[in-house]
């Protein structure tokens, strides 16, 4: 595999941080299509892209560092070309950021969400594709020789063994997940509900698909933490969806 695309005294450019911008760019370009084509004002998020770029990269930058690099330099938080950002973090990140700033300035966040759902996808599949490059959030080792596997010879990699493409595999169920927004919105739901329901399936699905990743992380009472991110945000997604049905099913009711 490829894991550093260029390597000097002074810099280090990561197949990971490479997939990640292509991601981020081909979402914006899908994003921009999506507003055109719905006929919704793009300015709100022009204006504060800088602060959701910001927030997102910030918080998925510093708790990776909190998480898996406690040793090493501090100034290496700042390094964001290697592509090592915290999904989970970056993500709340976002969403904390978008909704504080879509308040102050009186927006339905939850219409946006739900044009944000499959840029989001998209910008996770290039992340996907990114780590298995790059031998991040690695597989654990396979066990029948008649499935796909992968072999990775790097000192970060703790098996020289086949592994399990899990990376693949989650970019896979990403575009199952991006296909079934498209089916989704076939049929007209309240704001909010349908990135509701296809990131609680997004969610449901990377937590049984990290039973075979095996990079170190910390666990919480035997689970991976996180599966235990995926479950918080699972419960989350649950939540909101009950309550946003039945303020919906009031309002009908009301009329």
């Amino acid at each position: 595999m490829y894991p550093i695309l260029f390597e000097s005294r002074y810099i280090t450019i990561r197949t990971s941080g490479i997939f990640l911008v292509l991601g981020l760019l081909v979402s914006l370009w899908y994003l921009i299509i999506l507003f055109k084509r719905k006929k919704i004002d793009i300015n709100f998020l022009t204006d504060n892209l800088i602060w959701f770029l910001v927030s997102t990269i910030f918080f998925g930058r510093i708790f990776d560092f909190l998480l898996n690099k406690s040793d090493y330099f501090v100034y290496e938080i700042f390094v964001i070309w290697d592509g090592n950002i915290n999904f989970f973090f970056g993500f709340l990140g976002f969403i904390t950021t978008f909704v504080v700033i879509s308040k102050i300035k009186q927006k339905n966040y939850w219409k946006y969400f739900d044009i944000l759902i499959n840029p989001f996808l998209i910008t996770m599949f290039f992340i996907c594709i990114g780590d298995f490059f790059s031998a991040n959030n690695y597989g654990s080792p396979i066990e029948w020789d008649i499935l796909p596997s992968v072999t990775y010879n790097s000192p970060d990699v703790r098996y020289a063994v086949p592994l399990h493409p899990v990376q693949l595999y989650t970019a896979l169920y990403t575009l199952f997940c991006f296909y079934m927004v498209i089916r989704l919105q076939k049929k007209r739901r309240p704001d909010g509900i349908l990135s509701l329901l296809v990131l609680l399936l997004y969610f449901i699905g990377d937590f049984f698909l990290d039973f075979i990743r095996d990079n170190a992380v910390y666990e919480i009472f035997g689970y991976r933490s996180s599966q235990i991110f995926d479950l918080l945000l699972v419960i989350f997604c649950i939540v909101l969806i009950i309550i946003k049905n039945h303020k919906n099913y009031l309002k009908i009711k009301s009329i």
